[in-house]
């Protein structure tokens, strides 16, 4: 664990106060030595989980804090069934919390050095985790599917939709379809409405050895 003083929330919130509670011993004031594991656990219960949602949107925690939680959050069942917006509370750029959640369940997590997982966890946007995932040699290693996502976001949405009416079967594509797909206002609705279409998987790969410059 880190130091002490690095993981206490600013009490000046209820949120802040009810971190500080949870994470310090009554016996010691100490820090639980153990945090990891009993954040693993309270997102495995519904009381657990929904201190810990208002933990994440309301307290004034330190970065320290946020990592610890975040890391906890990542690797739980919950993660996947999370919305964009909803991983956003924990991670700074979703895609590395995918990142994270996937490798974990491959038991690749804890083969990162600390400087890696670092680089991952702390990306601010997509281009900052493509650049760490291809600098750390691991791009290679995400499943397609999780690297056109990584790329889909770098296209940007003007991008994105100026590129999906030069493919072949645009004009085969309804008017309600094409028109949902054009008034998308983020590369997430992008994608969901492209996914709900089954036309996901025709979106071409951005190369991402490009970051290696």
């Amino acid at each position: 664990m880190k130091k002490d003083l690095k993981l206490l929330a600013d009490e000046s919130t209820k949120a802040g106060e009810a971190w500080n509670n949870m994470i310090v011993d009554d016996k010691t004031m100490d820090v639980h030595s153990n945090l990891p594991q009993i954040l693993t656990e309270m997102t495995e219960t519904d009381n657990g989980w929904k201190q810990i949602q208002f933990i994440a949107k309301e307290a004034n925690l330190t970065t320290d804090a946020e990592e610890v939680l975040a890391d906890a959050v990542t690797s739980s069942k919950r993660w996947n069934s999370l919305t964009y917006e909803e991983k956003k509370l924990y991670v700074k750029t979703p895609e590395a919390g995918d990142v994270v959640n996937l490798y974990k369940q491959l038991e690749k997590w804890d083969l990162l050095n600390p400087a890696e997982k670092d680089l991952i966890m702390n990306a601010e946007n997509t281009e900052d985790l493509a650049k760490a995932l291809v600098e750390i040699g691991q791009w290679n290693e995400l499943p397609d599917k999780m690297k056109k996502a990584i790329s889909t976001e770098l296209y940007g949405l003007d991008q994105l939709k100026a590129g999906i009416q030069e493919l072949e079967w645009w004009n085969n594509v309804p008017e309600e379809n094409k028109n949902v797909l054009l008034q998308a206002e983020t590369t997430n609705d992008f994608k969901a409405a492209l996914d709900d279409l089954g036309i996901w998987e025709q979106i071409p790969e951005k190369n991402a050895e490009v970051y290696h410059c």
